[in-house]
């Protein structure tokens, strides 16, 4: 099971991840993989948000 101190440092480097790529692209791997990057930026958001979900259904159904 994945903690929430987990998720929070996905979610942090998730955020610092697509920041750093927008802000005029500091590091050269997001010049460099900027397509590829922005695709998979996508797909680990959408996955994260799609367990983030499922979690926080799982652990808050049974407590009503």
């Amino acid at each position: 099971m994945v903690t929430k101190d987990v998720y929070r440092m996905l979610l942090a480097f998730v955020v610092w991840a697509l920041v750093s790529g927008l802000q005029g692209k500091f590091w050269t791997i997001w010049t460099w993989f900027d397509g590829l990057a922005a695709s998979v930026m996508a797909w680990i958001v959408a996955g994260v948000l799609a367990i983030g979900a499922i979690n926080w259904v799982m652990e808050n159904w049974g407590k009503e």
